[in-house]
């Protein structure tokens, strides 16, 4: 009888000094307040309750768990009630309440038909951020459809640039080159337009506008694109267009430089262009290759240094048309890819090119969120967030974006990891 006594006596006095703190919060209601939540031994829980009813105190509330209950503190009073809480007997836990929301989903009309980026988790990653203008992806491909209402706003414009007055204003070595560059063997010159296709799907999967109630959203629409034209109007380039491609992007800024192409041979001035962007600072995504022989990776891919990615289905199968080999990194989406085509309209395409633009997104993203990541942290990031797959030659697995943007990168180093080194 007196146990129950000294328990009824304990739980009464926690009760109403919560509850004491409940009515000054509301009579302080001008003043920020936070919401504890109390877990209460299940006998002192009963106890009390029954005691409150009787005296009819009020301020405090029921969570709706049982042995959990509700209490509004003022903030300028929270660690000290917390403290005091904790050292009281009878408390289980005391914690803080916090928020929770829903994933951005975005309002474009074609979003039911990106399952990719469902598949991927995107939306939980958009709740923490879509991207900062701040972090620019390089796209070599064969340019961009510039007025494409999903992406006519997405482009990198080059601050040191003046447009069309004829000058190299920044004094590298391009005239007028206000988005970007041309490397082709025709010639080099400022117009990046598409006019084959590819690039401008593989930019917006990167970046189209998101939530703007029309067409596509990209992986990282508040990010943008710097266009890198190195391959022609049939989707052919050269080596020396490419590294030449690599080596601009990395001088004028982009973090992160979209490769969708790859050929055959190792070729010197590939590896280098490929060392000199990485030097700066600059993270290169590259597709493995479609249709390949054997098990094997196409070139920028193949290097340690780049992130080589094949291409997986809706039910996260490795694609039949992917290139595969030990070099592969990671995987991404990159069968029946929605994104934007060229006279301002949007259609599905498939193979490794379409794989790569999401991790590229998904890089923007991550940077976005920690910019004070290295390259390194940023690709360990996907690395060890990706959902592995039952198949092999599919590297860490197929990117996670929630997973990725959420995880807090504490251990910067790892042992284990061989394949290629990174700062």
């Amino acid at each position: 009888m007196k146990r129950i006594s000294r328990c009824l006596l304990r739980m009464v006095t926690i009760l109403a000094w919560l509850a004491c703190l409940g009515a000054f919060s509301a009579a302080a209601s001008a003043s920020p307040t936070t919401e504890l939540l109390v877990k209460l031994s299940p006998q002192e829980l009963e106890d009390g309750a029954r005691a409150l009813s009787a005296r009819s105190i009020e301020g405090w509330t029921p969570v709706g768990v049982p042995g959990w209950l509700r209490v509004r503190v003022p903030e300028q009073q929270l660690e000290r009630v917390r403290a005091r809480l904790e050292h009281t007997p009878g408390v289980l836990a005391v914690h803080t309440d916090h928020p929770v929301r829903v994933a951005l989903v975005p309002d474009d009309t074609y979003w039911p038909s990106q399952w990719a980026l469902a598949k991927i988790n995107a939306p939980d990653a958009w709740d923490l951020t879509t991207g900062r203008v701040e972090v620019v992806i390089a796209v070599l491909d064969t340019g961009m459809e510039l007025s494409h209402p999903d992406l006519s706003g997405q482009v990198w414009v080059n601050p040191g640039e003046t447009p069309g007055n004829g000058i190299d204003d920044d004094a590298n070595g391009k005239v007028d080159d206000l988005h970007g560059w041309q490397f082709l063997e025709i010639g080099e010159s400022s117009n990046v337009s598409d006019d084959y296709g590819h690039g401008t799907h593989v930019s917006g999967i990167i970046a189209a506008a998101g939530n703007n109630g029309t067409g596509v959203a990209g992986m990282a629409w508040g990010s943008r694109l710097m266009v890198v034209k190195v391959l022609d109007n049939e989707g052919n380039g050269r080596y020396s267009d490419v590294a030449a491609g690599l080596v601009y992007a990395a001088d004028n800024g982009a973090q992160v430089i979209n490769v969708s192409l790859g050929g055959d041979e190792d070729l010197p001035v590939l590896r280098d262009a490929v060392d000199y962007a990485r030097a700066r600072g600059a993270l290169i995504v590259a597709a493995a290759g479609n249709y390949c022989r054997g098990q094997y990776v196409l070139f920028p891919a193949a290097y340690g240094n780049t992130i080589a990615v094949a291409a997986s289905d809706r039910d996260d199968r490795l694609a039949y048309s992917s290139c595969r080999g030990p070099e592969v990194d990671l995987t991404a989406p990159g069968e029946s890819v929605y994104s934007t085509c060229l006279g301002g309209g949007y259609c599905s395409s498939s193979g490794t090119s379409m794989a790569a633009p999401h991790v590229s997104g998904l890089a923007a993203l991550i940077w976005s969120h920690h910019p004070e990541y290295a390259p390194g942290q940023v690709r360990h990031t996907m690395w060890v967030t990706a959902e592995a797959l039952q198949e092999p030659y599919t590297g860490w697995g197929r990117i996670d974006a929630g997973r990725a943007l959420s995880l807090e990168l504490y251990v910067l180093h790892f042992p284990s990891i061989t394949r290629g080194a990174d700062p």
